[in-house]
C-alpha cells in the first residue's frame, strides 16, 4: 500500500462573475477514470484530491453559464510528490550539570637579548 497524498485545488478568480453559473473540475489520476466536481461559481477551492505518490494528475477546470455554454478548458498537470516536511519539534531546553576548570598556563618568559656594548 502506498503513501496517498491529499490536495486542495484553489479555483482561480472569475473573469466575469455574473457570467458564470457554475464551475466544472475534471480530475483525473494516472490511468483511473476521471472523476468530475461540479461546484457553484463562488466556491474558492475543490478539497480532497487523492492521489498515490508518483501518480500523474490532469485536472481541467470549465466554466459555465447559466445558458449552458462551456469555456475552454484550462489544464494543469503535476506528478503527486511528498512536499510536506514534518511538524516542527516541540520546545527543548538545556541544562548545565557541571563545571570543569582548567589550569592556567604560565607565559613563556621572553628571553632578554644581552645589550651590545661599543668600545
Amino acid at each position: 500500500m502506498g503513501k496517498v497524498l491529499v490536495y486542495t485545488v484553489n479555483l482561480p478568480s472569475l473573469q466575469i462573475p455574473h457570467d458564470v453559473a457554475e464551475r466544472v473540475l475534471t480530475v483525473q489520476v494516472s490511468d483511473a477514470e476521471p472523476v468530475t466536481f461540479t461546484v457553484p461559481a463562488g466556491q474558492a477551492d475543490v478539497q480532497g484530491i487523492k492521489a498515490k505518490e508518483g501518480d500523474t494528475v490532469k485536472l481541467c477546470l470549465t466554466d459555465v453559464d447559466a445558458a449552458g455554454n462551456r469555456s475552454e478548458c484550462r489544464d494543469v498537470l503535476f506528478t503527486a510528490v511528498d512536499t510536506i516536511p514534518p511538524a516542527q519539534p516541540g520546545e527543548f531546553s538545556v541544562v548545565c550539570t557541571g563545571e570543569e576548570f582548567e589550569p592556567e598556563v604560565e607565559p613563556e618568559p621572553t628571553p632578554v637579548e644581552p645589550e651590545e656594548t661599543t668600545e
